[in-house]
């Protein structure tokens, strides 16, 4: 089994290469509101909320990770029943390889080492740990970049 993200639904999947998949219910909204329901059917998804998604939202704000909250959730159902997670989304696959979860990408390469994302002030360039305003300067022209992941 493996647990599919809204791209791969939207993209293409075909029901060959993802006969035993899951998602969350997140996903299968994302779908419906981008118009794309017979695909999702077509697939006969298994929709699971994961259980326990605490530890994955945690991961997420320690690198401050552009992903929602169905990202989030569906990193948790790859972790809670060790499948692989299947995205495109690099923030999804980013929080994968740091969590230890199993992902690869759909039409796209998967990521090759994890980042971080820190806020950058864009008019001082002081790093700044709030998104909406710099303390330097007072600035709230923030934006977010990325840097290589360090685990301490």
């Amino acid at each position: 089994m493996k647990a599919i993200d809204t791209n791969v639904v939207v993209r293409g999947a075909s029901g060959t290469e993802l006969r035993d998949a899951a998602t969350v219910p997140g996903v299968i909204e994302e779908v419906k509101s981008k118009g794309f329901s017979r695909q999702a059917k077509r697939l006969s998804l298994t929709v699971i909320e994961p259980g326990e998604s605490e530890e994955v939202r945690e991961v997420s704000e320690a690198v401050n990770s552009p992903t929602s909250e169905t990202d989030e959730n569906l990193v948790a159902l790859g972790k809670e029943r060790d499948i692989t997670v299947v995205s495109d989304d690099k923030a999804v696959q980013n929080l994968c390889h740091i969590l230890g979860i199993s992902y690869e990408g759909f039409m796209d390469e998967e990521i090759e080492e994890p980042v971080e994302w820190f806020f950058s002030c864009k008019n001082c360039g002081n790093s700044t740990e709030d998104p909406e305003r710099c303390r330097r300067c007072g600035s709230g022209n923030i934006t977010r970049k990325v840097r290589e992941y360090s685990s301490g």
